[in-house]
């Protein structure tokens, strides 16, 4: 049987040691002396470490010690019997069994004796325990949990034992299933205090999704030391056993310097994954073949640590391309971006994953476990402790070595030395790890990365380009982002550049021993009161850095600092300075001491200039500098500014002006109006400015602020493209304001975070229509005023987090959409009033937080609402939960809910038309629906069942009155890769469908009778056009990982005998992949009841093309393609009659050129003519679940194609046969185009010394082979494995080529190889083949089950044929 695992994720906290191998639980009396003794014997026997719950030796007192054995086991079987319910004991381990199944356990339940569906149910003696129960026990909490625990153990996939079935067999299974769990477990997560790991692997297990069927690579980086290793190690641990073949290579950066070193890491990982075998046992000459073939058939494992470039990487995996459905490769790196490229040569889905720095408690934690010993620090080092954390910044390599370096050290005095030796001197242990990143940039990268340790951290990223740039004459946009992919460097959320400080040490570290071996001092860093420059070597001197803890008086003698390019200084008196150097980019100087730049400057190349707190007036000598490479001013706090000159002359480039709390500034030039380059213009605090230019229309301004401006006598006019304006909250006060030319019939207030309180609105702006207070994460309180705005139309309070007092009377009468959403507090909910009813014109209602599940029942009573919006609830209201609650509700969105069922949508919401579902992640159902639906999408549902998906899709068919089984004539499913039908178009008509269903998927429901490869397809009908659905299966690929959505046009056109018609366009949103490495896959259903088309006549047999067209309006962002479209039609397509049949067979015969028995000739033309139909065969077989799908593989969808083809087991068995054939190098689409290339295979194809007639040969047997073992694997439930197919393969074709005797003749015998003589055991046929002929009726053996168009397999299990093997 299939491997009975639970599928759920699994889960990080089950990482620990594992202290037995198997914890059985069974009922007593049912089957301690039969079954559950014999199964446990043969455990035991076999070296499974089992804990036995013995029933006779139970007592309250070792309650505690059962749970602990089972939360110990990493596999728990449950055996349940007629009378396992009947033991409250047994049922207590149940709960507490599934508990562990959530954190990674793997359960296996045995039905002995009994079905899963009396389990599940409560049925038979399972429905009498629980009536017994109810008399005896008065818990009734218990006895739910208990039912629960059955219903989901039901439900979960293992063996039911029959009185039918051999027992001895069945405990085989179970054996073999538990081997393979311990084999493929070998632990080397060795932490001994795994502290934050759990989370970590979480999120990683997310990515990896492992019961997904695609290739997954996930690279996880981060700064070295943050635990990339020790998590890889973790997840290894926790997920190996899922997989045939798993291999944990450790070091791969060290171990692939030498050749002996690369052999020895591709020796161990070829030898964990093909079960012990080696490289060396497979022979040299198979060496390089293995190691690029071997992943494509195994399901694996594949953990490669410490990778630095790309070669190592590919150096193991070889050129491979294609890895077998659902492996997983993990990969840690310091460098994000160094493998982005094998998403693309691998074929897989790629995640990158940055690893985080641990958080306080989490860092408090981890050291204190290393320094003490325990999880808490000691009475009176608290304060140290934290210190330390500070210092350490969540880096965990940092936090153990000083922790270990610190016990068990308990002299307070001596904790603070060694803490200030850490700011001082960086531990060597901990330098010799960091800077291994740094050892692997270019020089100039280096030179770049000290630049911005020593002096541009803090400052936005764009003007550190513009500083690099100007001093290296290039852009540093690339150097940056490497220095940003190593970890070296970060851009926080502000958009500054930023450095872990630990890697700041490393860097001044560096400085330090650099300027020991040269004697020359480039950079110079004084952060103590001693520090004191040099007297020599100032003209090598490129940055200085004096950040002194006080303030202190210093002469610096900058004249002879000739090649000085940035100066930052903080806590510095130095009054007489009378020259700058020229060479200058960067002037960060707090308290600046000058009244204003020396006069004899020249600071052409200058690019920030940062002077807060300073002396600078901005008077006629700073008029006189030209500063034409500036981009950063930043003024903040500077009293003596009075006035704003005319910076167009002086700094025309200027991006970025800062003038935050200019106290005294009164006016600004007019000139800066002119500055088309500035984006950024801050007048925060400005508090007597006055006089602003009248018109602002600054082409690049993005951010303007001008709260605070009390004094202010006009608003300016903003332009257009300012992006963001912050307006003083007091705004009520401003009693000089005599002119504001903002429209105040509509008020944006989006994400204006020092609004507090929202003034009386009444005074400022009665007549105001739109007021937009999103994402204003401090506003508190509304005034009462703004509840009585009679004109108000639309009111969003988006997210605001904090908002406790909302007006208690809300009588806005105008009031058409309100959105409430987000407006959640960290520890209170938002009370709602009870007046919200009042709100008559109310149309569009948006509601949601976390803390808001109880609404005031009066939403019900609003008459006009047609549109709601609910976000982030736990569960449905319970007080809007009752039948016409929203009578005339039109369109509900329901987003990003953790509920897992709806209410009956039906009875409450009787007039829906249009229900959106997105990001549910724990819906399981969709109820049935009101017969009025027309649109549903449903997005992001992870858990919805495919019955809810089926009853969806079935409820808009039923709908349209669409047909059931029906199939085109053409086959069971007519399937092509081109429109047949090519119109003419003439001229249009109008056309509109029913109905449509968007949902996540990627495969057209089997049930659509006509399917096509792109984006059209055609079909044929009669006098009238019938219902039908169109499908069309979309995939979203990201190229922008910081776009979410993707905005597209789509239309759907019509083509009736060459009438054009279009059915529908619009604009469609797409959610768009996390990452360029993954993609989305959706599938859109279209529905049309039958109709007469106006003024078109049909005929008998009318022509019918579908098309979707899509528009991408943002191709750059993110590709949309159109993988393949479906029709479910009664249509009138010609069926495939004899004649098409005997144009294939003629084909493929005039190829064959008669050179193989007409047995086999007749067995490829059957074949080749696509006569299988496993559709049918298929559709008459059992109802189970995966009954569609490959019973070889179990993976792929079951086609003939898929079988000869694609399926791993094909893979298998051609590959590893006599001449190593790679299939995947045949391209076809069809089968016919794969038989050809079976009967004619290009000279590429061919081993060496091997012709054609012996390579076709082998292909036939082959695939007759391929074809019993699917049949033996769907109806007797046997698989073979690859070894013995390719055994069974080779010995029949050595029998057949030593019975037959191939030979080849001339061009004399007319070019004939002759079957010489019958192999023993196949009859002989009589038969002719003539071009004009039918297909004739054959006989043999071999081709006989492939003769007739209806021939089927038998739903019972066929006798086993006889083998030679």
């Amino acid at each position: 049987m299939a491997f009975p695992i639970n599928k759920g994720d699994s889960s990080s906290s089950f990482i620990h040691q594992c202290t037995y191998d198997v914890f059985v639980s069974f009922g007593g009396k049912d089957t301690r002396n039969n079954f559950t003794n014999i199964l446990i014997g043969i455990l035991n026997h076999h070296g499974i470490n089992i804990f036995r719950d013995d029933e006779r030796l139970r007592s309250k007192k070792i309650l505690d010690k059962l749970f602990e054995a089972i939360e110990s086991s990493r596999i728990s079987i449950i055996v349940f019997s007629e009378n396992y319910a009947f033991s409250t004991w047994c049922l207590k381990e149940l709960v507490k069994i599934l508990e562990c199944e959530k954190k990674g356990q793997i359960v296996l339940p045995i039905f002995y004796m009994v079905s899963p569906s009396e389990v599940r149910n409560q049925k038979g003696k399972f429905g009498e325990a629980f009536i017994e129960h109810e008399t005896k026990f008065k818990d009734k909490m218990e006895m739910q949990k208990w039912r629960i625990a059955l219903h989901e153990a039901g439900n979960i996939g293992g063996w039911h034992c029959t009185k039918d079935q051999p027992q001895f067999t069945l405990i085989k299974e179970v054996f073999e299933v538990i081997s393979r769990v311990k084999l493929n477990y070998t632990k080397i997560f060795d932490v001994k205090y795994p502290i934050g790991i759990d989370s970590r692997v979480e999120d990683i297990n997310c990515l990896l999704d492992i019961d997904s069927n695609d290739v997954r690579m996930v690279v996880i980086h981060g700064l070295p030391g943050i635990g990339k290793t020790t998590i890889a190690k973790a997840i290894y641990d926790l997920i190996a056993y899922r997989f045939e073949g798993s291999s944990f290579l450790e070091n791969v950066k060290e171990n692939s310097r030498t050749n002996d070193g690369r052999l020895q890491l591709r020796e161990k990982l070829y030898s964990e994954i093909l079960g012990g075998r080696t490289l060396k046992e497979l022979g040299a000459i198979k060496r390089i073949n293995m190691r690029m073939e071997m992943p494509q058939h195994k399901r694996i494992l594949l953990i490669l640590d410490n990778v630095d470039k790309l070669i190592q990487v590919t150096d193991l995996l070889g050129e491979c391309n294609c890895f077998a459905s659902g492996s997983r490769i993990i990969i840690t790196t310091r460098d994000e971006k160094l493998l982005s490229t094998l998403q693309e040569d691998y074929h897989l889905t790629y995640y990158n994953y940055r690893l985080k720095e641990l958080d306080k408690h989490e860092s408090r934690e981890l050291f204190c476990q290393h320094a003490f010993k325990e999880s808490k620090p000691k009475k009176g080092y608290l304060e140290l402790v934290d210190l330390f954390i500070s210092y350490a910044k969540g880096l965990p390599l940092a936090l153990k070595i000083i922790g270990i370096d610190l016990y068990p050290r308990d002299d307070i005095r001596c904790w603070k030395s060694v803490l200030d030796k850490y700011k001082r001197i960086l531990n060597p242990n901990i330098l010799e790890v960091l800077k291994i990143s740094y050892d692997g940039l270019d020089q100039t990268q280096q030179h770049i990365f000290l630049d911005i340790a020593c002096f541009l951290k803090g400052l936005r990223k764009d003007v550190v380009e513009h500083i690099l740039e100007s001093c290296n004459s290039y852009d540093p946009y690339y150097d940056i982002e490497i220095l940003k992919d190593k970890s070296l460097i970060f851009v926080d959320i502000d958009g500054k550049l930023s450095v872990h400080d630990l890697m700041q040490q490393m860097g001044l570290e560096i400085i330090k021993q650099e300027s020991e071996v040269s004697k020359k001092h480039k950079r110079l860093l004084c952060y103590d009161d001693a520090s004191e420059l040099p007297d020599k070597g100032l003209e090598e001197v490129e940055g200085i850095t004096l950040c002194l803890p006080q303030p202190r008086s210093m002469q610096i003698d900058f004249g002879r600092m000739k090649n000085l390019k940035y100066l930052t200084v903080r806590n510095l008196i130095c009054k007489d300075v009378k020259y700058l150097p020229n060479e200058l980019r960067l002037i960060d100087w707090n308290g600046f001491p000058l009244l204003s730049l020396p006069a004899t400057v020249n600071l052409q190349k200058l690019v920030v200039l940062k002077v807060p707190g300073s002396h600078v007036k901005l008077d006629e000598h700073f008029e006189r500098c030209r500063l034409p490479a500036l981009r950063y001013m930043d003024f903040t706090d500077c009293k003596n500014i009075t006035k704003l000159p005319d910076l167009w002359v002086i700094a025309p480039n200027i991006k970025w002006l800062e003038l935050k709390r200019c106290e005294n500034l009164v006016v600004i030039h007019p000139s800066v109006v002119l500055l088309e380059a500035l984006e950024h213009w801050s007048l925060r605090g400005c508090k007597n400015l006055k006089i602003i230019p009248r018109i602002l229309k600054l082409k690049s301004l993005r951010t303007f602020y001008l709260d605070g401006c009390s004094s202010l006598w006009k608003f300016p006019d903003i332009g257009q493209s300012t992006e963001r304006l912050a307006l003083p909250s007091s705004i009520g006060n401003l009693t000089s304001l005599q002119h504001l030319t903002i429209a105040l019939k509509h008020m944006d207030f989006t994400d204006c975070k020092n609004i507090i309180k929202l003034p009386d609105l009444s005074v400022i702006a009665p007549n105001i229509k739109s007021l937009e207070l999103q994402r204003c994460e401090n506003l508190v309180e509304i005034h009462q005023s703004v509840g009585l705005l009679e004109a108000l139309e639309h009111w969003s309070l988006y997210r605001c987090r904090n908002l406790k007092i909302i007006p208690r009377i809300l009588k806005l009468k105008s009031l058409q959409t309100f959105c409430l959403q987000g407006c959640e507090r960290r520890w209170k909910r938002l009370v709602l009033p009870s007046s919200i009813g009042n709100l008559t014109s109310l149309q569009d209602l948006t509601i949601g937080s976390k803390k808001n599940n109880d609404l005031p029942s009066c939403f019900s009573t609003l008459p006009n609402l047609n549109r709601l919006h609910v976000y982030h609830l736990e569960n449905f209201p319970k007080n809007l939960d009752f039948p016409y609650c929203f009578p005339n509700l039109k369109t509900l969105f329901v987003m990003n809910c953790n509920i897992t069922t709806l209410p009956d949508i039906s009875s409450r919401c009787p007039q829906l038309k249009r229900l959106y579902i997105h990001n549910c992640c724990n819906l399981q159902k969709i109820p049935k629906l009101p017969s009025c639906i027309y649109l549903v999408e449903v997005r992001g549902c992870k858990s919805l069942d495919s019955q809810s998906r089926g009853r969806l899709l079935s409820q808009f068919a039923e709908k349209v009155g669409l047909p059931r089984n029906i199939v085109c004539p053409r086959g069971s499913s007519h399937r092509d890769h081109a429109s047949e039908t090519d119109f003419a178009h003439k001229k249009g008509f109008s056309f509109k469908f029913d109905g449509w269903v968007l949902i996540q998927g990627s495969n057209i429901p089997k049930w659509f009778n006509h399917q096509i490869g792109g984006s059209s397809i055609s079909f044929s009908v009669s006098r009238k056009l019938p219902s039908f659905a169109f499908c069309v299966v979309i995939q979203v690929q990201s190229k922008d990982r910081y776009e979410r959505y993707i905005s597209a046009y789509y239309a759907i056109k019509i083509f009736i005998d060459g009438y054009k018609g279009l059915c529908s366009h619009t604009t469609a949103n797409f959610r768009t992949p996390p990452s360029s490495s993954s993609s989305y896959s959706y599938l859109w259903v279209f529905y049309k009841r039958d109709s007469s088309l106006e003024g078109i006549i049909l005929n008998e047999r009318t022509d019918v093309k579908l098309q979707f067209e899509f528009s991408n309006y943002n191709p750059e962002r993110a590709e949309i393609t159109i993988k393949e479209c479906g029709v479910h039609v009664a249509c009138m397509c010609s069926p495939q009659n004899s004649a098409a049949d005997k144009v294939a067979c003629i084909r493929i015969h005039e190829r064959l050129k008669v050179s193989f028995d007409e047995r086999l000739k007749m067995f490829l033309s059957r074949v080749a003519a696509y006569v299988l139909p496993f559709k049918q065969k298929l559709d008459r077989l059992s109802k189970a679940q995966d009954g569609y799908y490959c019973p070889l593989c179990e993976i792929a969808e079951d086609s003939i194609l898929h079988l000869f083809q694609c399926c791993p087991y094909a893979k298998g068995l051609w590959y590893s046969g006599r001449w190593g054939f790679r299939v995947e190098m045949i391209q076809a689409q069809s089968i016919r185009e794969f038989v050809e290339h079976i009967i004619d295979p290009p000279k590429e194809l061919l081993a060496e010394r091997v012709n054609k007639d012996e390579f076709t040969l082998y292909a036939v047997l082959a695939m007759n082979i391929l074809l019993d073992a699917r049949e033996d694997a769907l109806f007797s439930n046997a698989k073979d494995s690859i070894n013995q197919l390719v055994h069974r393969l080779n010995k029949q074709y050595d029998s057949y080529v030593r019975s037959l005797e191939i030979t080849q003749g001339t061009e004399d015998q007319n070019n004939e190889s002759v079957w010489m003589d019958m192999p023993i055991g196949v009859p002989e046929i009589q038969q002719q083949c003539h071009p004009t002929n039918t297909v004739p009726t054959l006989i043999s053996s071999m081709a006989q089950p492939f003769l007739n168009e209806d021939a089927d397999f038998n739903p019972s299990p066929p006798l086993k044929k006889m083998r030679t093997s």
